[in-house]
């Protein structure tokens, strides 16, 4: 096992954790996630504790000094402590007695080491004291400096114990890359893949738009395009190839973005293929309508300055910024500098006219649709530049 000391700077709200737990005769350290997050100079955002006290000692001492404690998982060893509005889980170390997928029957133990070996890949099997005392049984470190993503032990075993594991690690493949894949851990994701099927909608969905946003996605699925295996993590409605996988754009920490990109880009022949993905995925309401946005200029053969005075003007000027990078991946635009430049530096567009100047022309009714919808095509035509008075000078010509 590796033992380094690092200078660690813990939120004051840590170090009263371990202060509450050290006086309690019991030992703690920080786990997990955070822990890999510090080494690569991440700041943390969650904060998971493991410690060799059972729950209910956990839950005496917090509710003795006064902080808000909540057994979110007794049976499995959590419990959830609140400091300053801050949510940090401390868990008592275990060992898996019998796995039944996401769920397992534990046994507390008092080694560290068995807690470290259940859990999913080296980079996340390492821990640290408050002194900065980092514990390493399994070479994460090494695997952490290397961007190599690896199962702690037997690849198999630890995605049978759960098989979302297997999007967790190409999850974790985008942020890392590929240059060190580790062999047995990529073969193991691979043939276990089709069993994904037994893991819910929900989340798949999670653990693919992580892995959407993420830096080398673009790559992650030119090797699963090549495997031909996109059905089993969600996007069966998506058929594309490596080829043109090489050729596109991907935008980093926008899931949505590169989703509507390959949705705009897939050669299945399928008119639904966006509800198809809600389905598949659970899109939340506003991913979905978000998605039918990013995805709406499909048809046209090229984008013009018509084109992008009318979508700026109804999309405004952040959701415009990103079907503009959409769009740009399905057919290269001319102007598509020019474009962002104006965009960025631009503000969102109000028409001028409104229904009661219409009426003042005589227009009633059904009249006062299609008039508007002229007036709008003429001032996307003109770069949103006419005012009312041209406008309505306009209307009286063509009405």
């Amino acid at each position: 096992m590796n033992t380094v000391k690092l200078n660690l700077n813990f939120p004051k709200e840590l170090n009263t954790i371990f202060d509450i737990i050290s006086k309690a005769k019991g030992e703690c350290r920080l786990v997990g996630g955070c822990v890999r997050d510090y080494l690569i100079n991440k700041v943390p955002v969650d904060f998971d504790i493991a410690t060799n006290l059972i729950p209910e000692i956990i839950i005496k001492i917090f509710q003795r000094s006064d902080i808000k404690v909540f057994p979110i998982g007794v049976e499995h060893g959590t419990v959830l402590v609140v400091i300053n509005g801050f949510n940090f889980e401390i868990t008592t170390l275990r060992k898996d007695v019998k796995c039944f997928g996401r769920h397992a029957e534990v046994q507390f133990t008092n080694d560290w080491k068995e807690d470290a070996a259940r859990r999913d890949f080296t980079m996340n099997a390492m821990s640290v004291t408050l002194n900065g005392e980092l514990y390493d049984y399994f070479d994460g470190q090494e695997d952490l400096e290397q961007k190599k993503v690896k199962f702690v032990g037997n690849p198999t075993k630890r995605i049978e114990e759960d098989y979302l594991r297997i999007l967790r690690y190409l999850r974790f493949l985008g942020l890392f890359g590929l240059k060190n894949i580790d062999d047995a851990s990529y073969k193991a994701s691979i043939k276990n893949i089709q069993n994904l099927e037994y893991i819910s909608k929900e989340r798949i969905r999670s653990e693919l738009l992580k892995l959407l946003a993420s830096q080398f996605a673009k790559e992650v699925l030119i090797k699963l395009t090549e495997e031909n295996i996109f059905h089993y993590i969600g996007l069966s409605s998506i058929t594309i190839s490596s080829k043109l996988l090489q050729r596109i754009n991907f935008k980093i920490d926008d899931p949505l973005v590169n989703l509507a990109t390959l949705c705009n880009l897939s050669t299945t022949q399928n008119a639904n293929k966006v509800a198809q993905l809600k389905n598949n995925l659970q899109l939340s309401n506003k991913e979905y309508k978000e998605l039918n946005w990013l995805t709406s200029f499909t048809n046209q053969p090229k984008f013009t300055d018509y084109h992008h005075y009318k979508y700026w003007y109804e999309y405004g000027k952040d959701l415009y910024l990103r079907f503009l990078f959409v769009v740009n991946n399905i057919t290269e635009i001319n102007e598509y500098k020019k474009y962002l430049y104006e965009v960025l530096n631009g503000e969102d567009f109000v028409f001028p006219l409104k229904g009661r100047d219409l009426q003042n022309l005589n227009i009633t009714g059904k009249a006062i649709g299609d008039a508007i919808k002229k007036a709008k095509d003429y001032w996307h035509a003109n770069n949103n530049m006419p005012n009312k008075l041209e406008l309505i000078s306009y209307l009286k010509i063509v009405t």
